[in-house]
């Protein structure tokens, strides 16, 4: 679903860039793939779960930039595989919401 090496470009610019409530890079996103950005070493790549749920206060950000993309490169293998990510992923969430009862709705 998402490479297991990051490539050994380690300036390649992001399509799309995320900052944390600092202002500091912490998701790039290009080809398809979202990347966990800092200081503590390269560039690490990471599925579309782990971004937004890593991340609920970029969720909707996360999503769209997948969606554009997705749009884009409809023709692009990882198209569908960023598609079913995003798909389990909403699936998950709305059973755990679910799990919790209207309350938490």
């Amino acid at each position: 679903m998402y490479p297991l090496e990051v490539r050994s470009e380690p300036h390649r610019p992001y399509d799309v860039v995320l900052p944390d409530a600092l202002g500091h890079p912490v998701l790039g996103f290009r080809d398809g793939y979202w990347f966990r950005l800092g200081n503590d070493g390269p560039p690490r790549p990471l599925c579309a779960r782990t971004a937004i749920i890593g991340h609920p206060e970029s969720a909707g950000p996360i999503v769209q930039v997948m969606c554009w993309w997705m749009r884009e490169h409809h023709d692009h293998p990882q198209a569908i595989d960023l598609g079913t990510e995003l798909a389990l992923t909403v699936g998950e969430m709305s059973r755990r919401l679910h799990a919790r009862g209207p309350a938490a709705w």
